[in-house]
């Protein structure tokens, strides 16, 4: 996300909590884009982030990289920095997953997921939900082509969507347009 920004001309900051993720992000952009479009990559915790006040005219969370605080203060707090970082005026993207859908269909599921990639293996995942069905938990295992194995946990919470649209108001955030797909519908 950060390369393709750059790509249109905004001056970049690309924040990830995973060493390895930014690491292979600035090998990328460096592939990529001239030294002097190259985003600012930094490794950082995003309830507390590294940045002065009115810092932003966009914010862009994408890619339900939101959630997976154990409780909903910590998740929320997110808001509050991010309102901080805007400038006035400021636009704030916010992609996430739609929690009624996804626990539907979780409801539906009768088998794990299994893809195959030429590079990474087989991937099967398997989700489930909490009991109180407040979290989507999410069992990845990879099988790369030489047969290791590597597991991975995600847990997620399942916020309505009304919960996230009443955390933006009170962190002063003003939400204008709710979309069901990246299509604008």
């Amino acid at each position: 996300h950060s390369i393709a920004f750059a790509n249109q001309g905004y001056r970049v900051a690309g924040l990830d909590l995973s060493a390895d993720l930014l690491a292979a992000g600035k090998q990328e952009s460096e592939k990529q884009l001239s030294p002097t479009t190259q985003p600012e990559f930094l490794r950082a915790d995003m309830r507390q982030l590294p940045f002065a006040d009115d810092s932003f005219r966009a914010i862009a969370h994408l890619f339900t990289a939101f959630g997976y605080f154990e409780n909903d203060d910590e998740n929320f707090q997110v808001f509050h920095e991010v309102a901080r970082l805007l400038k006035p005026g400021g636009t704030y993207f916010f992609d996430f997953l739609n929690a009624e859908k996804a626990i539907a269909d979780i409801e539906q599921e009768t088998a794990p997921r299994v893809e195959h990639h030429d590079l990474l293996g087989t991937i099967e995942s398997r989700r489930r939900l909490t009991e109180d069905q407040r979290r989507i938990i999410k069992n990845v295992t990879i099988t790369a082509p030489d047969g290791t194995l590597r597991h991975i946990e995600e847990n997620v919470r399942a916020f309505r969507e009304i919960d996230l649209k009443t955390a933006l108001l009170e962190a002063g955030l003003t939400p204008q347009k709710t979309l069901g797909n990246y299509k604008g519908d």
